[in-house]
């Protein structure tokens, strides 16, 4: 497979909002037609705003932290929002004085932290707690059934001053609904049948880090701390954003046997912080954008690096 070129662009800062939440943004993400952006944060606040103008649009306060949000990617302008809680919700119909509001109910309760919907099956995929579960949207705003995708193999060895929890960082369906790929925070990344409920392949990152480190003597499997993954648009390759090294693009496919780096991009500086950060692929897949912990935005293009600052170092 030919490794793929990225092509560069600039950036230019069209707003700067700051006059929302009280308290760190925790999550942020564009509707569908990139007309709103709704962001949630540890204030425990969704907030939507007016992509053209900035203006703050709308603010519904929960009960704790929002963690994450993604956009109904076939009703238009509704909103999933996974809460710290546990409580998942699904919203439409804002106004000046109200919101239909649709709890999400699965019979079982944790923090949530990533969520992905299929518009093929219409399947929701939910990443609670220690847990990854997948339910059924039967008719609009209600969602019926559950079931629960395994536990991935176990961490053969980790030093002790990593980060070794059970916890899915990112989901992806793939293969027309049938399959989910989950990116675990320190058990690499899974791609399960969703039918049968086994494995079909899986990723582990090499450890290269001061934080996981290859234990030879006795023969055990190494393994990195994750923060986020991305599908290319065209659905043959992944990128992983990992807590020190940097970034990481694989091929993915059907075959079990794990397939080699294609590249390896390193950051300018050492993470400060071991925050939870983005990537995402741009145009079409010719470019791809991440956070760091640096205060700097790293933009990826034909084997190129830039970075540009949108917050104080």
């Amino acid at each position: 497979m030919d490794r793929p070129g990225f092509s560069s662009s600039a950036f230019v800062e069209t707003f700067n909002l700051t006059t929302g939440h009280t308290k760190s943004v925790n999550c942020v993400c564009f509707s569908p037609g990139s007309n709103y952006l709704a962001s949630g944060g540890d204030d425990g606040t969704l907030i939507l705003w007016n992509v053209v103008n900035g203006a703050l649009m709308y603010r519904l306060l929960f009960g704790n932290g929002v963690d994450c949000i993604i956009w109904h990617p076939v009703v238009p302008d509704t909103i999933m929002v996974g809460c710290r809680g546990g409580k998942l919700f699904q919203l439409h119909d804002f106004s000046l004085t109200s919101v239909e509001t649709h709890a999400i109910r699965l019979g079982v309760s944790g923090a949530i932290y990533c969520l992905a919907y299929d518009t093929t099956t219409k399947c929701l995929a939910i990443g609670m707690g220690s847990e990854v579960h997948i339910t059924h949207e039967r008719n609009p705003n209600e969602y019926t059934g559950d079931i629960k995708i395994p536990t991935p193999p176990s961490l053969a060895y980790t030093e002790p001053d990593t980060d070794g929890r059970l916890r899915a960082v990112t989901l992806q369906f793939y293969n027309e609904g049938t399959s989910l790929i989950v990116s675990y925070l320190a058990h690499g990344i899974v791609c399960w049948d969703i039918g049968t409920r086994t494995q079909l392949w899986s990723i582990i990152p090499p450890s290269g880090t001061p934080h996981v480190r290859q234990h030879v003597q006795n023969n055990m499997s190494t393994y990195t701390v994750l923060r986020s993954s991305a599908l290319s648009p065209d659905r043959s390759s992944i990128i992983i954003h990992n807590v020190q090294e940097g970034l990481h693009l694989y091929s993915i496919g059907y075959l079990k046997n794990q397939s080699p780096i294609l590249r390896n991009y390193k950051f300018e500086a050492a993470p400060r912080k071991k925050y939870r950060l983005q990537v995402a692929y741009l145009h079409q897949g010719q470019a791809v954008v991440c956070g760091t912990t640096t205060g700097n935005v790293c933009n990826l293009g034909n084997g190129e690096r830039r970075y540009f600052s949108v917050a104080p170092s």
